[in-house]
C-alpha cells in the first residue's frame, strides 16, 4: 500500500469512497482536506510576498530568521501536498 499519496489524490479518493459508502464521516474528512488544500494555496501566496519583502534589519539576524521560517513553511507545504511523511 502506498503511503505517500498526494493531497489532491487523497481528496479525490475520499470523495469517491464517501459517495460509494454514503459515509458522512468520509465526506467530512474529504471536506477538511480540501480546506487544507485551500489554506496551503493561501500560505504559498503569502510566502511569495514574504520572499519579495526587503528587510531593513541591519544586523542580518532578522533576515536570516525570516528566510529560515519561509524555508520551513515551504518544506511543510511540500510535505503535506505530496504526502512525503514517510520518506
Amino acid at each position: 500500500m502506498e503511503r505517500n499519496i498526494p493531497l489532491t489524490e487523497l481528496i479525490t479518493t475520499l470523495d469517491t469512497l464517501s459517495d460509494m459508502m454514503k459515509s458522512p464521516m468520509l465526506h467530512e474528512a474529504s471536506t477538511r482536506l480540501d480546506q487544507t488544500h485551500s489554506a496551503l494555496c493561501c500560505l504559498e501566496d503569502a510566502l511569495f510576498y514574504a520572499r519579495m519583502y526587503q528587510s531593513t534589519d541591519t544586523s542580518g539576524e532578522g533576515e536570516r530568521r525570516r528566510q529560515d521560517l519561509i524555508d520551513d513553511a515551504e518544506s511543510l507545504i511540500k510535505m503535506i501536498r505530496t504526502g512525503g511523511l514517510y520518506e
